[in-house]
C-alpha cells in the first residue's frame, strides 16, 4: 500500500496580457485549502485511493458567561476530518479542540506503548503465524487466530468461517494470505497438541474516542431527515497501519426532548456512509505535530489580546462593585 503526505495543493491564475498571443502566470497564487493541516493519501489501485484530511477551524473566545476571554477558544474551535473513498464519496466530522487534546494526550501514550511492543521480539515458540498474525476485520478484529482459540475452543468453527471468507476475496486482496496463512497454522498446531496459550501484556485494542451521534440540524432537507456523523477512533496494537478511523454520515429524523437534547432516530437512518482510514505510526506523529503546532501558535497569537481583554473587564467589574458597596 502506497502511502503519502497529500500536501497543500494549489492552482494559479492565468491572465492574458493585452496585445500579446501568450499567457502569462499571475503573481496571485490561491491555495485550494488554505486551512488544511495535513492530507493523506492510500494507494487502492491503479486510479483509486483513499484520501483523509484535516482542516484548522479554532476560533477565539467570544468574552461571554460560559466561554470568557482567557477560555481562549470558542465553542465552535474545532477540527474538521474527511475521509473520501476509493468511489470518492466522503464522509466528514468535527472533532472540538476539548476532545483533540484528549485525542492527543492517550495517543501519545499508545505511541510509546506501541514502540516499546516493536521492541521486544516475541518468545520464538510463539513466533509463528497463528500468535503474531491479527486479524484486520470482523467481531476478531485486533486477535490472533490463537487467541481467539484460548478464549473458547469453539471458536474453531468462527475461525473456520474466517478462513472461508478470507479464501473468497483472495484475489481482490491479497493480503487475506497471511490471515490464511495464520488459521491454518492455528489448526496445525491443535492437531499436534502444541498450541500455546499466548501471554498477552496488553488489549488487542484501545478505543481511544467515540463521539456518538452528532445531528447538524443546520442540515436539514426539506423531508424532515437531518445531518448526522459519527466517528470512532481505535488503536490497533502491533498492526501495520495501527490507528483506525471510522467516520459514518447519515441522515435520520432528529426528535428535541422537554430538556433540550437531540435524540437521533438512526434505526430510520438513510444515505448512509462509512468510510475508514488507517494511519501507519509516521502518518499519526507528523499529524499529532502538526495540530499541537496548529494549536500553539493560534494561542500564542490571540492569547496576549485575550489576557488584556480580561484583565479590562476585571478592572471594570471591580468598578462596579465598589461603586455599588459605596452607596
Amino acid at each position: 500500500m502506497e502511502k503519502g503526505l497529500d500536501g497543500i495543493r494549489f492552482f494559479f491564475t492565468w491572465v492574458k496580457i493585452r496585445g500579446k498571443g501568450d499567457r502569462h502566470m499571475s503573481e496571485t497564487k490561491t491555495l485550494k485549502n488554505p486551512k488544511q493541516i495535513a492530507g493523506f493519501t492510500h494507494s487502492k489501485g491503479i486510479g483509486k485511493a483513499i484520501v483523509f484530511a484535516i482542516q484548522n477551524e479554532l476560533d477565539q473566545a467570544k468574552g461571554e458567561d460560559k466561554n470568557e476571554y482567557l477560555n481562549l477558544h470558542s465553542k465552535f474551535s474545532r477540527f474538521p476530518i474527511v475521509i473520501i473513498n476509493e468511489n470518492k464519496q466522503s464522509a466528514t466530522a468535527n472533532i472540538p479542540i476539548n476532545e483533540m487534546i484528549n485525542i492527543i494526550d492517550k495517543t501519545k501514550v499508545l505511541y510509546e506503548k506501541e514502540i516499546q511492543l516493536l521492541c521486544v521480539p516475541p518468545a520464538v515458540e510463539l513466533s509463528s503465524p497463528a500468535y503474531t498474525v491479527r486479524f484486520t476485520s470482523g467481531d476478531m478484529k485486533g486477535m490472533t487466530p490463537a487467541e481467539v482459540l484460548f478464549q473458547n475452543p469453539e471458536n474453531s468453527a468462527k475461525l473456520n468461517e474466517q478462513f472461508k471468507f478470507l479464501k473468497k476475496n483472495l484475489k481482490k486482496y491479497p493480503k487475506n494470505q497471511q490471515q490464511i496463512d495464520a488459521i491454518l497454522d492455528a489448526s496445525e498446531l491443535v492437531k499436534k497438541g502444541e498450541l500455546i496459550k499466548p501471554k498477552r501484556d496488553v488489549i488487542p485494542s484501545f478505543i481511544v474516542c467515540e463521539s456518538g451521534f452528532r445531528p447538524l440540524t443546520r442540515r436539514s432537507k426539506k423531508d424532515g431527515l437531518t445531518f448526522v456523523y459519527q466517528m470512532k477512533l481505535v488503536w490497533n496494537f502491533r498492526a501495520e497501519n495501527p490507528i483506525h478511523l471510522e467516520i459514518e454520515n447519515f441522515y435520520a429524523p432528529v426528535i428535541k426532548t422537554e430538556q433540550g437534547l437531540l435524540n437521533v432516530q438512526a434505526k430510520q437512518k438513510a444515505e448512509s456512509i462509512v468510510n475508514e482510514f488507517n494511519f501507519s505510526l509516521e502518518e499519526w506523529s507528523w499529524m499529532v505535530h502538526l495540530i499541537s503546532s496548529n494549536i500553539k501558535t493560534f494561542e500564542d497569537i490571540i492569547g496576549p489580546e485575550a489576557f488584556q481583554k480580561a484583565v479590562k473587564e476585571a478592572e471594570i467589574k471591580m468598578k462596579q462593585l465598589k461603586k455599588q458597596f459605596a452607596q
